[in-house]
């Protein structure tokens, strides 16, 4: 330092002694100071320079520091994020789904146009990238808008906290010199509601109790009513009749059923027999009874079922007119007989 300073700057401009060389070299050669002292309290002028930036960068980076932690400790910086991260969570996915689906039906409609030169492929094709694109539009407003929308209700809960707390919305409006406090308003309708909802309340009680008595006592109707009628001695002759029409007729036309069934069946396994060599007409004969036997014994069952009980009705409802119609029979039969044989006796007797 001591050997470059020792050289004066006029001295290096004297071996430029062209024109042009002297304005190269002042170009290239820097001003130099006078002495190195000069050059040292510059030095140490900078050195103090950048300290002092060094300081004033670290107060305020502290400052921010300080500034942003008490911000995300305020409550109502957290109301506000955990409203806003509420609405992200819940509206995006949302609008996501929505406009998935929206876009999967635009792109398939879209893709359905020009299908007859595609072979069909556009369809899926437009249902995907109308599908993809759907998802992130709504992804993105959806999450856009549930973080304004959360992030704003969560500033006006915690701005009127106190008044929700409280159970109520103090609202005032002021129009020129007059003040409307709503907040009686409120309180009656409150009021209102809670004596309604339990009037509601009361009356659902009641009706639900009363429907209660009404089902229960029928129940019991009915189960009585149904005791009774089995009870009777009218459903107990018809059922009784029913069921035995039931297993003769069921009987009867179940043997007339596979007989029948038999017989067809053997008749048309007579047909195919020659390239059988006879097997299909004992199997067309078993397939035939079974199937005959099966519709004879179901048709046989309901007709005996059907007449037999209308024959028990019937027989029990005019029971006492088939008793006296019976009894006149067997007395004017017996009067018969008795003139026949007071005829015959007297005709031996006039022989003899």
């Amino acid at each position: 330092m001591s050997a470059v300073s020792a050289v004066s700057r006029n001295e290096i401009l004297g071996y430029a002694t062209i024109p042009k060389r002297r304005e190269q070299v002042q170009m290239i050669v820097p001003k130099l100071p006078a002495d190195v002292s000069q050059l040292n309290r510059q030095t140490e002028t900078e050195i103090s320079n950048v300290r002092k930036a060094l300081d004033i960068v670290r107060q305020r980076t502290l400052s921010l520091k300080t500034q942003s932690i008490a911000l995300v400790k305020h409550p109502k910086f957290q109301t506000i994020a955990l409203g806003g991260g509420s609405g992200l969570v819940i509206m995006g996915p949302t609008c996501c789904f929505i406009g998935c689906g929206v876009g999967v039906a635009i792109g398939t409609a879209v893709g359905v146009v020009p299908a007859l030169f595609t072979l069909g492929l556009s369809i899926p094709v437009g249902a995907v990238i109308g599908g993809a694109v759907g998802t992130g539009v709504g992804l993105a407003a959806g999450t856009g808008g549930g973080l304004i929308v959360g992030g704003t209700a969560g500033h006006i809960g915690h701005t009127y906290r106190v008044e929700i707390k409280n159970g109520f919305l103090h609202i005032k409006t002021t129009t020129g010199e007059r003040v409307v406090d709503l907040r009686a308003f409120f309180v009656t309708l409150a009021q209102r509601t809670r004596s309604k909802a339990l009037e509601v309340t009361d009356m659902t009680r009641g009706r639900a109790i009363s429907a209660h008595h009404l089902a229960k006592g029928q129940a019991i109707k009915l189960g009585k009513n149904t005791h009774d009628l089995i009870v009777h001695p009218k459903f107990q002759v018809t059922a009784a009749s029913a069921a035995g029409g039931a297993a003769v007729a069921g009987a009867g036309g179940g043997a007339a059923g596979f007989v029948a069934g038999g017989a067809i069946g053997a008749a048309v396994g007579v047909l195919p027999a020659l390239f059988t060599f006879g097997l299909s007409i004992p199997i067309g004969a078993a397939i035939g009874g079974g199937a005959g036997l099966c519709v004879g014994s179901a048709t046989g069952a309901t007709a005996g079922a059907v007449g037999g009980g209308a024959t028990g009705y019937n027989v029990h409802t005019y029971r006492n007119e088939i008793r006296s119609g019976a009894k006149s029979a067997w007395t004017s039969a017996n009067s018969y007989a008795s003139v026949a044989k007071a005829k015959v006796v007297g005709t031996f007797a006039a022989t003899v």
